[in-house]
């Protein structure tokens, strides 16, 4: 495994040190820093995290920094991928401190930055397999947790409430039991595809396990916005599946029973909006077979 930052820092960051702001905007930025990053001060000063970080590394971010906010203090390390403007993806280990302010101002995050002891083709693979699903390619289940806690976290904190749903493919066991467990793969792929395209920029959609999939809307702030999401996540069925050539039928149509739970009315950790979503996702399967 790559080296990441000690309980110390026990040599200086290679690529510097900053201050961010809670609302993620760079407040200081070192000369050493804007250098390793491909930007002047000038130009980090006033942008977000966001705008330099690989999209699926802000995301694990975005949860670290919600814990410290939700603690008060602490700190976190991680490997991620910062957008530099001429070389692209670049890997970096980063470490966070949280620092309270005692003229009564926001807390700062200081964050120091250095390149990693290995090279970028283990940190991707490393990577990929740690937190995306093998199969599909979405976020596994403990990175799909992750990102559900850390709402949770972000919602107590602003008020803010969110939906997720549980979706399980009708007739799945069905398609391995015909057409054998490549044909259920392709279609786990085609729906993991499927899922990517038709989720806005803040929901995240994940595999639980089998043909069990989590969709976290963090946009769904209201009845209407979780309606909406749930028609999209049916609209990637309206299409058949594709099954490997060889099988008894090129294509299949499929179905899905859906399970919703709302933060913080049907429940306020992980386990509790997961179980209330599963036991309203098997209600409506009941529900359809015997009608």
């Amino acid at each position: 495994m790559p080296r990441t930052f000690d309980e110390t820092l026990s040599r200086p960051p290679s690529g510097g040190i900053a201050h961010v702001a809670p609302d993620g905007r760079f407040q200081s930025v070192s000369v050493q820093l804007a250098h390793f990053l491909g930007y002047s001060v000038e130009t980090l000063i006033g942008m977000g995290m966001d705008q330099i970080t690989h999209t699926t590394d802000h995301l694990r971010e975005c949860a670290q920094l919600e814990m410290l906010q939700a603690r008060g203090a602490g700190k976190f390390s991680l490997l991620k991928r910062f957008r530099h403007p001429e070389r692209g993806l670049l890997w970096a280990e980063q470490l966070v401190l949280l620092m309270p302010q005692v003229d009564g101002r926001p807390p700062v995050f200081e964050v120091h930055v250095r390149e990693p002891m290995v090279s970028d083709q283990t940190l991707n693979e490393l990577h990929r397999r740690a937190f995306r699903d093998p199969l599909t390619g979405l976020l596994n289940r403990a990175s799909i947790s992750e990102q559900i806690d850390s709402a949770i976290m972000a919602g107590n904190r602003l008020g803010r409430s969110f939906a997720l749903l549980l979706l399980d493919i009708d007739g799945f066991k069905q398609v391995n039991d015909t057409h054998g467990h490549l044909a259920g793969d392709a279609v786990m792929q085609q729906l993991g595809r499927r899922l990517n395209a038709t989720m806005i920029e803040r929901d995240l959609t994940g595999r639980l396990g089998g043909d069990e999939f989590v969709i976290l809307l963090r946009s769904a702030t209201d009845d209407f916005a979780l309606k909406r999401g749930q028609k999209q996540v049916l609209r990637c069925f309206d299409a058949p599946f594709t099954l490997p050539k060889g099988g008894q039928a090129d294509k299949i149509a499929l179905g899905a029973s859906l399970g919703m739970a709302a933060f913080p009315r049907d429940g306020c950790t992980v386990t509790g909006l997961l179980t209330r979503a599963d036991h309203r996702m098997y209600e409506e399967k009941r529900s359809r077979l015997s009608a």
